[in-house]
């Protein structure tokens, strides 16, 4: 039985803070990101497993880790990064919402990314839906 009734402490009411990808091939991920997405590459601490982290102004959003050969055991031990056994959930995709759906369009289009169009029903809202390699798909919604 799921219920939604709590009767601790009131914690605040929660907002998601960032995403973490883990990627083999990081660049394709990286590129989509930045170039159509419009995030950004910016500070992120000394861990000991290469990474990235993309900020939308002076958040970070979304979190990149490179999974590569002899790293498994420490992003295991720093993110909680599954290295075998069963495992977890999928995420189906990630939104950003942005500002104008003719502007998304027209960078994706610009950028050759393939993506899949559809439109909210009643509010019009565009929304694009790209694949990026070893992702979730990631989807831009706008207003039209």
């Amino acid at each position: 039985m799921i219920t939604t009734e709590h009767k601790a402490v009131d914690i605040g009411a929660p907002s998601l803070d960032h995403v973490l990808l883990v990627t083999q091939h990081a660049q394709p991920t990286l590129a989509f990101l930045t170039e159509v997405v419009g995030l950004h590459v910016g500070p992120r601490p000394p861990f000991r497993f290469a990474g990235w982290w993309l900020y939308a102004g002076d958040r970070a959003v979304v979190h990149i880790a490179l999974r590569e050969v002899g790293t498994a055991q420490e992003l295991s031990r720093q993110v909680g990064v599954r290295t075998s056994g069963g495992g977890g959930g999928v995420v189906d995709h990630i939104a950003f919402r942005m500002v104008n759906a003719a502007a998304v369009r027209q960078r994706l289009d610009d950028s050759a990314w393939p993506y899949h169009e559809a439109c909210v029903p009643e509010t019009g809202e565009c929304q694009f839906f790209v694949s990026i390699p070893e992702g979730p798909v990631v989807e831009l919604v706008a207003s039209n």
